[in-house]
């Protein structure tokens, strides 16, 4: 063992649990005071949920030690039982009699009987069940029933069940949904992060007396990254790692360590894809290739050649070349080749196994434009607080060159199921893709072949503002729209503040020029293009460098590139980079432009108090009203219309109070307490309604924890469900939704059927 060579006392990194390993992060933390909040109330059932390694028995463990002298606790750990070896076992854990010819009603009299001289006693009974998710629905129903045992004032037995996701998905099924009712503290336990997993390692290195830093940073990033920050993967692959290393007489783990120990520790546990029946013969090539090519092509066989030949486009002209005295083989030039390829091959299905996910993606564009964000705020509602718009669009290549910005596409690959990449570079013929921790590059046409026109990007919208700028407009976005155009279409003209026939014909102009419909209208799209034209700050498409690799087409459907190191700087201001009118980038201003800067308060750097004395009245017939509904503007033209009266004659006959309610009306969404229904939706919404199925409900007081599993898919607060269904918010037993800009509520793990 290594112990000795790292001068250790025992091994650090064993699964079995122990005392002295106990480490719990602040997510783990969270979580015991969840369940201990959660049975102090006197409520009948806590949850506690988590993946395969997490640390839910350690969670368990703690939350026995913290337990006092006062509360009796009976433990079952192995629930696949029938509901009357279940009371047999709950009578044991208590030290009751109980036998399997018992009845029913003699083992429930005998608990009840003992729960009521506990509570007379001052003591509490608690029920602990792990692996819950074993439990089979009648068995569930018959904890519920132990639940029923209760005094005036409180609940005599108290449950908390412990097991994996598919815990909520039990107990969604109608028969249970009393029980679930009943859950009064849920939690659900997420993998430790980077920063936890390198305190988790050095907790445990100190545990066994070790002084020195075995781990480097690098090992410890490499760590968290393959292990995906679940304690178990940690102790398998970090035992493994220092077996390595004491082979290899290294004091300190490296990542090549890490990286070893993890393709030994964790390489049963890769799933490999399953091929359905319309994949046909080439995708069982492709596994075949990636499983015998490197053993076929060690031993001479010429079949790794047809492999090669038939599977990726490389011919094999000739077999490698024996040396007869030494034994050793000489490969060609083909052998090479084809052993690159197979390589390949094999770690695009690695890479495939992994499955990226959306949220993945999406945490790599915040990178790109210089923002790390956790899992649970990589989505498009996070993008509003650093000054981004995330837009969601279907469209071709060609309309993401001409935006030039990265972004998310959604891959549906050979055996039906669908990754998500994030678009990086374009070049002739080829784009480059991040997908996981790779870059790849492929051609256009396999990038289109599995691609299905729709994409998320994000864009900076000038002075933060995404909405339309059209005719009858005025004010600075207004400004700033006619002064990029004359900047882009080399105006002299002056710079206006009004929307008028003069802006309107350059930026059809300019519409034209970019391919773009000429609606004379400043929307996201014509602004996204503008962004481009004017060459603002973020990431592009279109790099001035390329990386050196192999066409993707001579060793495969892709080639593999080094990942490019992504800083996370945030953008610059946007007063310094040409998004405001006050900015460096704005162009001169021309000799005819004769409006001094005093007279635009608005496209100063530093507010600009109102100046009653120089302004001392509306302009009434050059009012903005385009942000109005037309019912609005149209009382609010009638009113107008109804007066001449000067200033100071008379009374006027806008009601300035009543205009601002009636706009309040028009644009406020309704308060928290007068949400309605899903079924209170006007008809005319019901019936666009997508399919509502919500499967699972994981509520916690940390905002970043929560979300819900709806139609198969898990979301978090701000994603978007199905187009123009968005998720708001998730409380304890409902959660808010946004459809079309009505917001509405629904209960936990309710269904709404299309249509």
């Amino acid at each position: 063992m290594y112990t000795a060579f790292f001068g250790l006392t025992e091994a650090p990194f064993s699964i079995v649990p122990s005392a002295r390993f106990l480490f719990l992060s602040d997510r783990h933390r969270e979580a015991l005071n969840h369940m201990l909040a959660g049975l102090a109330d006197g409520g009948g059932f806590g949850l506690l949920t988590g993946e395969v390694g997490t640390g839910k028995t350690t969670v368990l463990r703690a939350l026995l030690s913290k337990l006092g002298e006062d509360t009796q606790v009976a433990v079952v750990l192995n629930p696949a039982l029938s509901a009357h070896e279940l009371l047999e076992s709950i009578c044991d854990e208590l030290g009751l009699p109980a036998s399997p010819k018992d009845s029913y009603k003699a083992l429930t009299d005998r608990l009840y009987a003992h729960l009521k001289q506990n509570d007379q006693a001052g003591k509490h009974t608690l029920l602990l069940v792990d692996e819950a998710q074993h439990l089979l629905p009648d068995v569930l129903e018959q904890l519920r029933l132990l639940t029923n045992l209760e005094t005036d004032q409180r609940k005599l037995l108290k449950v908390v069940l412990v097991g994996q996701p598919e815990l909520q998905q039990l107990l969604q099924q109608p028969g249970l949904r009393q029980l679930a009712q009943r859950i009064t503290s849920r939690y659900h336990l997420l993998p430790l992060t980077e920063t936890e997993v390198a305190a988790y390692v050095r907790f445990r290195l100190e545990q066994v007396g070790c002084a020195q830093p075995v781990f480097t940073p690098a090992a410890l990033k490499t760590l968290a990254r393959v292990c995906h920050g679940i304690p178990r993967q940690i102790n398998l692959v970090c035992d493994k790692a220092m077996q390595l290393a004491c082979r290899d007489s290294r004091q300190q783990i490296a990542p090549e360590h890490i990286r070893q120990a993890s393709e030994l520790a964790l390489g049963w546990a890769v799933p490999q894809p399953v091929s359905t029946p319309a994949a046909g013969q080439r995708h069982w090539r492709w596994v075949i290739a990636g499983l015998l090519a490197p053993v076929l092509v060690a031993s001479g066989y010429y079949g790794a050649g047809w492999l090669t030949e038939n599977k990726l486009g490389v011919v094999i002209q000739a077999p490698a070349v024996v040396d007869l005295e030494s034994g050793e083989a000489t490969p060609s030039a083909e052998t090479l080749a084809a052993r690159a390829s197979a390589e390949q091959e094999k770690r695009w299905q690695q890479l495939l196994a992994m499955q990226p996910d959306e949220r993945g993606a999406m945490q790599r564009l915040y990178q790109l434009w210089g923002y790390e964000v956790t899992p649970n705020l990589a989505n498009c509602l996070s993008s509003q607080r650093i000054g981004l718009v995330c837009q969601k669009r279907e469209g071709d290549l060609a309309e993401l060159s001409q935006i030039n910005r990265p972004a998310v596409l959604p891959l549906t690959l050979e055996d039906g199921t669908t990754d998500y990449a994030v678009l990086y570079a374009l070049w002739p013929g080829e784009a480059e893709l991040m997908l996981g921790d790779e870059r790849v590059r492929v051609s256009r046409a396999w990038l289109q072949a599995r691609w299905q026109q729709q994409y998320t990007l994000m864009w900076r919208p000038p002075m933060g503002e995404s909405s339309s700028i059209r005719y009858g407009q005025q004010g600075s976005r207004v400004a700033w729209l006619d002064r990029q155009l004359n900047r882009l279409l080399g105006e002299p003209g002056g710079v206006s503040r009004q929307f008028d026939q003069d802006v309107l014909e350059k930026l059809r102009r300019f519409q034209r020029a970019q391919g773009l419909y000429p609606d004379g209208i400043a929307g996201p799209m014509t602004l996204m293009v503008l962004d481009t034209a004017l060459g603002l700050p973020g990431p592009v498409l279109h790099q001035q460098y390329r990386t050196d690799a192999e066409p993707a087409h001579e060793l495969g459907p892709v080639a593999f590139l080094p990942m490019p190191k992504l800083t996370t700087e945030a953008l610059p201001d946007l007063i310094q980079t040409g998004y405001s009118p006050s900015g460096d980038a704005q162009p001169e201003r021309s000799a005819s432009d004769s409006t001094p800067d005093d007279q635009w308060p608005e496209l100063a750097e530093t507010p600009v108090e109102y100046d009653s004395a120089r302004d001392s009245s509306w302009d009434l017939d050059n009012l903005d009203l385009s942000e109005l509904s037309p019912e609005l503007a149209s009382r609010l033209h009638q009113a107008i219309s109804a007066t001449d009266q000067p200033k100071g004659q008379g009374p006027s006959l806008i009601d300035s109070h009543m205009l601002e309610k009636s706009a309040r009306d028009e644009t406020q969404a309704p308060a928290e307490d007068e949400l309605m229904s899903v079924e209170q939706l006007p008809v005319r919404l019901q019936k666009q309604l997508p399919a509502i199925d919500l499967q699972t409900h994981i509520y916690s007081s940390s905002a970043n924890s929560r979300w819900i599993k709806v139609n198969g898919r898990e979301v978090y607060e701000g994603d978007e469900i199905a187009p123009g269904l968005i998720l708001e918010q998730i409380g304890p037993r409902k959660v808010v939704l946004d459809f079309r800009n009505q917001r509405f509520e629904m209960a936990a793990l309710s269904q709404w059927p299309a249509g």
